[in-house]
């Protein structure tokens, strides 16, 4: 029993003294004593302030990303650094190609260009149908595709270059079933579709889809994206083959639903003059934006009378 020592009575271990020491320190300190930072290397009030401009720089990158979000959702439509191609990787056919484009809300953006340089892949890309092979497209402060961005959606009205109805369907029948899609009313869609057979001269709702001229079917394809009144109309050049008195028609139309600013069109049209009407231009080749102005500023820019004379000056320098 002598060599039995109480643990109360044994004295502590210079290492235990330590360690109940440090813990004591860690336990009990202040929670704001000022400690040696490890950002000063020993070089006190100068590496303090190193640490608080390394801090500020952070946050002043985090401030131009959010304003740069920012910016991006408050326009319609936000194209950067877009590149798409198609083929295989050793021969690849590039068909946008570091492309930059930006569509304001309530405007109409006219996008000019000739056949091959692109404009229908951007649309496409634009809508969600296609993906780019890099860079990013913001479509009503979402991106395409993505939960909750309503694009591919009854947000957007698109009407492709190609036709893309049903053949077997009537007028009516096609107003309804793609009404129904979107949500919408039966009596709505028949209200609508009153209004649409008026405004593009469309022929008897009864007649199939099938039996119409390639000019009225393209009507009936405008009609499509037009019924459910969308917050972005996508018009792949949807005058093509009508009569100059309706496609003036079309374009007062186009300007009145865009003067409350709650709706955007983007129409691309191989009459360059009749694009004086929208509010900005993109002359468009080889996959590239030369230009992204005003009707108005372009021509006081290149000094011309008419955007197609713009249009060859700015393909001459390219």
């Amino acid at each position: 029993m002598t060599h039995i020592r109480s643990r109360e009575t044994s004295p502590p271990s210079p290492m235990g003294d330590a360690k109940e020491s440090k813990m004591s320190q860690i336990q009990f300190s202040p929670p704001f004593e000022k400690q040696e930072s490890s950002c000063d290397d020993g070089q006190g009030a100068f590496g303090r302030y190193r640490s608080s401009k390394y801090v500020l720089g952070i946050g002043k990158c985090w401030l131009k990303f959010l304003k740069l979000v920012w910016q991006k959702r408050q326009q319609a439509v936000c194209v950067r650094h877009a590149f798409k191609h198609y083929g295989s990787k050793k021969r690849p056919n590039h068909v946008l190609s570091n492309l930059n484009m930006t569509v304001a809300k309530g405007t109409i953006y006219g996008l000019l260009g000739a056949s091959g340089c692109g404009k229908t892949t951007l649309l496409s890309c634009i809508v969600g149908r296609r993906k780019l092979n890099s860079g990013e497209i913001w479509v009503l402060g979402g991106k395409p595709g993505t939960k909750g961005s309503g694009v591919p959606g009854k947000r957007v009205g698109y009407m492709p270059q190609e036709i893309a109805l049903y053949g077997e369907f009537t007028i009516k029948e096609t107003m309804m079933y793609f009404g129904w899609i979107f949500g919408m009313e039966t009596k709505e869609i028949v209200d609508r579709l009153r209004f649409l057979l008026d405004f593009l001269d469309l022929p008897s709702e009864n007649r199939m889809v099938k039996n119409l001229s390639g000019g009225q079917q393209r009507r009936v394809s405008f009609a499509v994206a037009l019924m459910h009144d969308p917050e972005l109309l996508i018009l792949d050049e949807p005058t093509v083959g009508v009569d100059p008195l309706l496609r003036q028609s079309i374009w007062t139309h186009l300007v009145r639903i865009t003067s409350s600013g709650d709706k955007t069109v983007i129409i691309t049209t191989h009459y360059i003059e009749e694009a004086r009407q929208a509010h900005c231009i993109g002359l468009m080749r080889s996959g590239r934006l030369l230009a992204e102005e005003s009707p108005q500023a372009l021509l006081q820019m290149y000094s011309c009378i008419s955007l197609e004379d713009v249009f060859l000056k700015l393909s001459r320098k390219q």
